[in-house]
C-alpha cells in the first residue's frame, strides 16, 4: 500500500504545485479514501464531509478529528497514510479553526478562506491505478453475485422492504456497504424511475439497483426479474434498450470527451426506436469511482476519458433501466466489473450485456 499512497501523495502535490499551494485539505470521504486505500470517514453513510480532515503538504500528512474517532482511524482507516494526528475534544464539534486556511490552502469542499479545488481533486483520481482496479474487481464480481442471489431467492408475494432487506444482508456480508437500494415491483416499475421500496408486493416484475462500497470504491449494478418471463413486446423494448447502452459504453474509450460519449448514447434512443427526448427523464449516469457519480454526464461534458477511469452508465425507458460498472482500458471496449457468470448475457457489439432474469 505504500507504494500506491506515495503516488497519490505525488498526484496530490502536483496540485500544490499548479495551483501554487502551501496545503491541500481533504474533507470528503470518498477522496480520503481514494488516498488511504479504502480508509473510512464516514459515519453516517454518505455525508459531504468525513470525521477526519486530512491536510496534505509537501513535507508530510496531517489527520484533524475527534478523540472519540481517533483511536480506530488510527488502528483501522488511515494507519497507510504515515500521517501526525491533531485530536480535538469530541464536544469540539468545529475542526474548522484545527485546519490551514488562507489563499494558499486548497480544499476539495467549501472552507471559508480557503480556495475550491475540487475539480483538481477529481481529475487526480480519475485513472485508478492497477491495485485499485484490482479491488473494484472484486467488489464488482461480489456485488453482482448478491444480485443474482436476491434475483433467485425473491418471490412475487414479498414486499419491496423485504426484498430490499435481503439485498441489504447480501452486500453487506460481502464487507461492502450498501449506499443505495432501490426496488420497484409491478405496480410502481412504469411510475418510477428512482424508485425506493415501500411496502408495496413485487408481483411479477421487479428492478433491484444497488450501489455498493467497499475500500471506498463504489460499484453501481442494476438487474431485472420477470416471474412468467418477457412478453415478445417487452422484450423487443429491453433489446432495444440494451442496444442504448452498448451505445453508451461502446462510446467510453480512451481519448473521447465525457460529453461526446454521452451524445452518442442520447443519439440511440431515437436510433433505437425510443422519442429523440427519452433521455431528458432520468440522468444518464457518467464517472463513478469513489463517488456513487463524480458528476452526471451531459453532452457538453469536456472532460477527456482516460485509462483506468471508471463509469456507470444507465439508460432508462419507462419500466426498464441498464446499468453496470465499467472500467476503460488502454484501448477498446472498457471491462464490465459487476459480472456474475451465473446472469443470463447476451452479446451485442462485443459487450456482454445482462439478460431478464426470467422465473
Amino acid at each position: 500500500m505504500t507504494a500506491e499512497v506515495d503516488a497519490k501523495r505525488r498526484r496530490l502535490e502536483a496540485i500544490l504545485d499548479l495551483h501554487d499551494l502551501d496545503a491541500l485539505i481533504l474533507r470528503r470521504p470518498g477522496n480520503v479514501a481514494w488516498l488511504s486505500g479504502g480508509g473510512r470517514t464516514h459515519i453516517l453513510a454518505t455525508p459531504d464531509v468525513g470525521v477526519a480532515d486530512v491536510v496534505v503538504r509537501r513535507d508530510g500528512l496531517e489527520v484533524v478529528t475527534a478523540v472519540n474517532e481517533a483511536p480506530r482511524l488510527a488502528a483501522e482507516e488511515l494507519g497507510a497514510l504515515d500521517a501526525s494526528m491533531i485530536v480535538l475534544p469530541w464536544a469540539d464539534s468545529e475542526r474548522l479553526g484545527a485546519l490551514p486556511n488562507g489563499p494558499r490552502v486548497g480544499s476539495d469542499s467549501p472552507v471559508p478562506g480557503t480556495r475550491l479545488v475540487t475539480t483538481a481533486v477529481e481529475e487526480a483520481r480519475r485513472s485508478l491505478f492497477p491495485e485499485e482496479v484490482d479491488r473494484y474487481r472484486a467488489l464488482g464480481r461480489d456485488a453482482a453475485r448478491a444480485m443474482t442471489d436476491l434475483c433467485h431467492a425473491v418471490r412475487p408475494e414479498d414486499t419491496e422492504f423485504e426484498a430490499a432487506a435481503r439485498l441489504a444482508a447480501l452486500v453487506t456480508a460481502t464487507g461492502a456497504d450498501p449506499i443505495v437500494l432501490l426496488v420497484a415491483g409491478e405496480a410502481r416499475l412504469p411510475v418510477h424511475r428512482h424508485p425506493l421500496p415501500t411496502g408495496s408486493p413485487v408481483g411479477r416484475r421487479v428492478m433491484f439497483v444497488a450501489c455498493a462500497r467497499r475500500h471506498g470504491l463504489i460499484a453501481n449494478v442494476t438487474r431485472f426479474v420477470a416471474f412468467g418471463g418477457l412478453s415478445a413486446d417487452e422484450a423487443d423494448v429491453y433489446a432495444r434498450l440494451v442496444a442504448v447502452d452498448v451505445a453508451y459504453n461502446g462510446a467510453t474509450r480512451r481519448g473521447v470527451r465525457v460529453g461526446e460519449a454521452c451524445r452518442t448514447g442520447m443519439e440511440a434512443y431515437a436510433a433505437n426506436g425510443f422519442d429523440a427526448d427519452e433521455w431528458t427523464l432520468h440522468h444518464q449516469g457518467g464517472p463513478t469511482g469513489y463517488e456513487g457519480r463524480d458528476y452526471f454526464a451531459t453532452a457538453s461534458s469536456e472532460p477527456e476519458i482516460v485509462p483506468g477511469q471508471a463509469f456507470a452508465w444507465n439508460p432508462s425507458v419507462r419500466g426498464l433501466k441498464v446499468e453496470d460498472t465499467v472500467v476503460v482500458r488502454d484501448a477498446g471496449d472498457p471491462e464490465v466489473l459487476t459480472v456474475d457468470e451465473r446472469w443470463p448475457t447476451v452479446v451485442v457489439g462485443g459487450l456482454a450485456r445482462p439478460l431478464v432474469l426470467e422465473r
